[in-house]
């Protein structure tokens, strides 16, 4: 593993979950948490951690040396599904 890179992809998801839960529903909005924000911040934290997650372990995994060409493989290779599993999610929700 990568240190650098977990504690990275920590920050992302800690961000990720304090904006869209923190200062979204609670803050800008003023919503209060009810059934409705418990699910959503659950499929928020979700998909922060499949994305994040998900495209870490595809850069690391590859053979490629340059930073550049890794993060080209690992969006090729796991940006496409891990969209495609939020788009699916989404359509289901609706």
């Amino acid at each position: 593993g990568n240190l650098v890179l977990a504690l990275y992809s920590t920050g992302t998801i800690a961000g990720i979950v304090t904006t869209v839960i923190g200062i979204g529903a609670g803050g800008i909005r003023q919503w209060d948490l009810g059934t409705t924000e418990a699910i959503a911040s659950v499929i928020v934290i979700g998909f922060s951690v499949d994305y994040c997650v998900h495209l870490a372990n595809a850069y690391i995994e590859n053979d490629a040396t340059g930073r550049e060409t890794r993060t080209r493989i690992a969006m090729t290779t796991m940006g496409i599904s891990v969209t495609a599993g939020a788009v699916t999610t989404i359509i289901a929700g609706s």
